[in-house]
């Protein structure tokens, strides 16, 4: 309410940092909630309606917004915000645990910059692209999720996608084992029987 200083007529997007503070985001401000305090404080940030508020490892604030082909990036430490053009409209927004930046979009897929931080007014230095050519269930991106393992988990129009580093690679189990048979039990490791060895076990780190 305009009592606790929120003027607009939504909330879009909130996030709470990792110094304890609440931002809140309406149709055209950014608000911060210091810890303790019991009133919203304009920022001064001019924001589009934005979807989703993210933190970066460095602390700064990211935006992906509704109007607009842009992110917005804000600096917690000096107040400058900056936005960046990316093309097209970015559903959401995910750091992963390298730091990297996954953008997904109304329609062209899944964007990834590797180093963030590197980019101008006018767009990010390095953007990569993973599109239904790719093998994504739909260029159609919108919720991101990476799990305790580092996989990057895409939700899409059509489906749910699974990302890794190295989407195969071989277990160390012994060449010659022939016939497995698998089972997984409640700590995540893999127990194997085979035809011809004793039974096996594998733990998550191969």
């Amino acid at each position: 309410s305009s009592e606790a200083g929120f003027v607009g007529a939504n909330a879009y997007a909130l996030l709470i940092d990792s110094n304890g503070r609440l931002w809140v985001a309406d149709e055209q401000r950014l608000y911060t909630l210091e810890p303790g305090a019991r009133t919203l404080r304009d920022s001064g940030i001019a924001v589009r309606r934005p979807r989703q508020i993210v933190q970066a490892p460095d602390g700064a604030l990211w935006l992906a917004e509704r109007d607009g082909e842009s992110v917005l990036r804000l600096d917690t430490s000096t107040g400058q915000a900056i936005r960046i053009e990316v093309g097209e409209s970015v559903n959401a927004l995910l750091f992963d645990q390298r730091g990297a930046l996954w953008l997904s979009t109304a329609g062209h897929g899944l964007l990834h910059a590797a180093q963030p931080n590197r980019h101008e007014a006018g767009g990010f230095g390095t953007l990569e692209r993973f599109s239904a050519r790719d093998g994504l269930s739909s260029d159609l991106v919108a919720p991101l999720h990476q799990d305790s393992e580092g996989s990057l988990w895409v939700g899409t129009h059509d489906g749910l996608d699974r990302l890794r580093d190295r989407p195969l690679q071989p277990a160390g189990l012994p060449a010659n084992a022939q016939n497995l048979a698998l089972v997984a039990d409640q700590a995540g490791t893999l127990w194997a029987g085979s035809s011809n060895l004793p039974v096996m076990r594998l733990d998550r780190d191969g």
